[in-house]
């Protein structure tokens, strides 16, 4: 089964790899725990993100630059 999604809250804990991609082209590959990391996202959406993983099930926040208008 493949699913293609830009959120993380989607995927199930059923999945056991991902592929994440930037501008086309393979950014990260592999086990979902050790590619689903706020260092990776935040080159794959050039944004600052955190990411937490709890029972399975992944959240990804987005952390204000300093001056944002939030």
């Amino acid at each position: 089964m493949i699913l293609a999604t830009h959120h993380v809250e989607e995927i199930v804990p059923a999945f056991t790899h991902v592929l994440v991609l930037k501008g086309g082209r393979v950014l990260a590959a592999g086990e979902k725990g050790k590619v689903l990391t706020s260092r990776i996202l935040s080159k794959a959406f050039a944004a600052v993100i955190r990411v937490r993983q709890q029972r399975g099930r992944y959240e990804l926040s987005v952390v204000p630059r300093a001056g944002a208008v939030v």
